[in-house]
Order: structure tokens, then C-alpha cells, then sequence
């Protein structure tokens, strides 16, 4: 966590970025890994559904990193190479692969859709740095799929008028961690502004698509659920910032 974690007076609370954090300590990846999944099954347990102990520890860990495109990192392997160092092992560049930040991502998701606020404030704070700047337009395509509705069957009923009700087809708690997820890729700080311009026009695009999909979450009328609606907002918000 030390290492995650800048000086006080530092400049940012993110002082190491993801890839280089699991360079130095590349034991913790399998590990940490491994303990994620096991917290994220936990929070699906439709018999327990407790919080794993090691799971805010890990996503506060995750959080304090900084987005890979956004900080330099040591050489790999195949820097080493081009500059005319050894030619890389087969095994160091699969070791870069297996080192990857965004193999937590999957997990992450998971937990945002907890059915704990916390849990799921938690894991949005924690995929932001684990999205590279080039990958957020996609991220963010994939995490408001989690806000969509299925079409309904009433709608086939010529009897009914005015704006029908929605649900999110994971839930409103899915609903509400992914647009928690989107607004934290979208931030100032986040993997939107890390790349050039290019990559965040393309994030906004994913974005401004992805809020038109699922904005039936703002009308009370078809959805009524407030920490929904607000989450939704928050994300139009750092959309048009």
C-alpha cells in the first residue's frame, strides 16, 4: 500500500502506475488475483452474500494506482530489445502479459454490482486505473451494458399508454455500479484524460451513447429508483465536463 501511496504533500494520490506497481511486486498480482475472485463470488452467493475481508483492502489498493498510459514505467522486454539490449525471453514477455492490471478488471466488475453502496463506490474507484487510456471507449461500451433494459412485453399491448417501466436486466444494482464505473473512467484524473485527444473523443462518444441507451433511468415514470437517476447524472455530467 506504501508503494501505491505518494508522500504527504504529494501531488496525487496515485503515485505508481498499475504495470509498474506489478513489476516490482509481481508475486502480489496472483495473489491479489486470486483473492478478488474469491470476494467477488462471495458478493454473487445468493446463500451468503457477505463481504470478503480481503475485499476493500484490495480495491484500495487498485484504486490508488495510476491509469498505465497516464505514468512512465521501468523498460519492458521488449523496450529492452528495440534499444538493442538481449533479445527477450519467451517467458519475460509472457510474464508482462500475465503482470497485466486489467486482469482484475473482470472481478472489479463483478463487485460492482454488489448489492452493498459501498462495495460497488469501492470497485468503481478501482477499475479506473486498471483501463489503459486507448481501451476506455470499449470499457466503457462493455460497462453500460449492465444499465440496458430488455424489451418489454407490454409493449405489444395497444391498451397501454404513457411511458411503460424498465429495469435494468441485471438489476438496479448493476445499474448503478456501472454508471459509478463509467463516471470514474470519465474523470479528470481517470484513463479518459491520460491518452491524446483521440481517446477521449472516442470515450465521450461511448459514453453519450451508452447514457441515450439506458436513460429511461431518469424518468421516474419508467424507473423509480433515485440513487440510479443521480448516478446516471453524474455521469452526463463528467460526459459534457
Amino acid at each position: 500500500m506504501n508503494a501505491a501511496t505518494p508522500a504527504a504533500g504529494g501531488a496525487s494520490r496515485r503515485a505508481v502506475a498499475g504495470d509498474e506497481f506489478f513489476r516490482r511486486f509481481p508475486e502480489t498480482h496472483p495473489f491479489l488475483l486470486a483473492k478478488l475472485a474469491e470476494a467477488a463470488d462471495a458478493l454473487e452467493s445468493k446463500t451468503d452474500g457477505a463481504v470478503h475481508p480481503a475485499l476493500y483492502p484490495i480495491l484500495a489498493l487498485l484504486s490508488r494506482l495510476r491509469p498505465s498510459a497516464g505514468a512512465p514505467a521501468r523498460e519492458t522486454a521488449r523496450e529492452k530489445k528495440e534499444k538493442g539490449g538481449a533479445e527477450p525471453l519467451g517467458a519475460e514477455l509472457g510474464a508482462e502479459l500475465e503482470l497485466d492490471p486489467a486482469a482484475f478488471a473482470p472481478s472489479v466488475r463483478r463487485c460492482a454490482r454488489g448489492r452493498v453502496h459501498a462495495v460497488r463506490a469501492a470497485a468503481a474507484r478501482a477499475l479506473a486505473p486498471l483501463i489503459k487510456a486507448e481501451d476506455v471507449a470499449g470499457a466503457l461500451a462493455e460497462t453500460f451494458r449492465d444499465t440496458e433494459s430488455p424489451s418489454s412485453l407490454s409493449s405489444l399491448s395497444p391498451a397501454r399508454t404513457g411511458p411503460k417501466p424498465r429495469r435494468p436486466r441485471l438489476g438496479y444494482n448493476a445499474a448503478h455500479g456501472a454508471l459509478l464505473c463509467a463516471s470514474e473512467l470519465l474523470k479528470p484524473e481517470g484513463p479518459a484524460e491520460a491518452g491524446d485527444v483521440s481517446h477521449a473523443m472516442a470515450a465521450v462518444e461511448a459514453a453519450a451513447e451508452g447514457l441515450a441507451r439506458c436513460s429511461y433511468l431518469v424518468d421516474p415514470e419508467a424507473s423509480p429508483v433515485a440513487a440510479a437517476a443521480a448516478a446516471w447524472a453524474l455521469c452526463a455530467h463528467e460526459t459534457l465536463r
